[in-house]
C-alpha cells in the first residue's frame, strides 16, 4: 500500500512540474489555461511556483497565500494586486498573473538632455518628424522654464490637457489608458523646472504642446521598449 502511495505522490509531482513549465514562463501564468486545470492541480502549481520564488524557504508559504492567488485568477476584474511575504507582489493584468519583487522606491527625477531611458520608456529629442500622435511632443522654450525633467507620476498630479477646458488627474488618465496599477507610480511624465506637467508620453499632451504648423524649437519622441519579464 505504501508503494502505491509513493507512486501516486511521484506521479503528482511529475504532473505538477510538467504543467508548471507549460503555464508559467517569464514570471507569468497564463490565466485562461491555468483556470482550466483541476483545483487540486492549481494548488500544486502555485505551491511549486512559490517554492521556486522563495528558494524552498520553509514555513513561508501558507494555504491562505495559495488560495488568495487562485481567487485572484478567478476574479473578473483586471489590474489587481496581491502582496505576499518578503516583498513579492502578484499582479493580474491582461490574462496574465505576474510575480515580481516589489520595488520600494519608485521615485525619480532626471534631467532630460538628448535621450533618456527609464523603466523601458525612451524619451529623446529629435530634429524633425511628420508624426503628430501622443508619442510626439512639440514645445516652445519660451513657454516653459528650462531645463526639462522626466519624473515619475505622483498621486495628485494634474495636467492641463490639450483641447480640454481645465485640468485632469494624471492617475485618472493612466487608469483610463489601462496602464497596470503596479506601473502607474513609476510611469514617466515630462515637467519643466517649475514642476509644470507638459506631457504624459504616449498618452496625453498638455495645453503647452505646439501644433506642428506653428513655431516650436523642441521636439520630443517617445518609444516604449518591449518588456521582458
Amino acid at each position: 500500500y505504501s508503494k502505491i502511495l509513493l507512486e501516486y505522490d511521484n506521479y503528482i509531482k511529475k504532473e505538477t512540474i510538467k504543467l508548471t513549465k507549460e503555464l508559467y514562463e517569464n514570471n507569468k501564468i497564463n490565466i485562461n489555461k491555468f483556470t482550466k486545470q483541476d483545483n487540486f492541480m492549481q494548488k500544486n502549481i502555485i505551491y511549486n511556483i512559490l517554492n521556486k520564488i522563495y528558494n524552498n524557504t520553509p514555513n513561508i508559504i501558507t494555504e491562505t497565500n495559495i488560495n488568495n492567488i487562485i481567487n485572484l485568477c478567478r476574479n473578473k476584474k483586471d489590474n489587481l494586486e496581491l502582496n505576499l511575504p518578503k516583498n513579492i507582489n502578484v499582479y493580474k493584468n491582461n490574462n496574465s498573473l505576474i510575480f515580481k519583487q516589489k520595488q520600494d522606491n519608485k521615485n525619480y527625477k532626471i534631467k532630460l538632455n538628448n535621450k533618456l531611458e527609464i523603466n523601458k520608456h525612451i524619451i529623446k529629442k529629435i530634429k524633425t518628424t511628420k508624426e503628430n500622435g501622443n508619442n510626439i511632443c512639440r514645445l516652445n522654450s519660451k513657454d516653459t522654464e528650462l531645463p526639462l525633467y522626466i519624473r515619475n507620476a505622483n498621486k495628485g498630479d494634474k495636467i492641463k490637457v490639450l483641447g480640454l477646458n481645465g485640468s485632469k488627474l494624471v492617475f485618472d488618465i493612466l487608469m483610463e489608458n489601462k496602464i497596470p496599477k503596479h506601473k502607474r507610480t513609476s510611469y514617466p511624465i515630462l515637467i519643466d523646472n517649475n514642476d509644470k506637467i507638459l506631457w504624459i508620453p504616449n498618452l496625453k499632451k498638455s495645453q503647452f504642446n505646439i501644433e506642428k504648423n506653428k513655431n516650436y524649437d523642441i521636439i520630443l519622441e517617445y518609444i516604449e521598449k518591449e518588456e521582458k519579464q
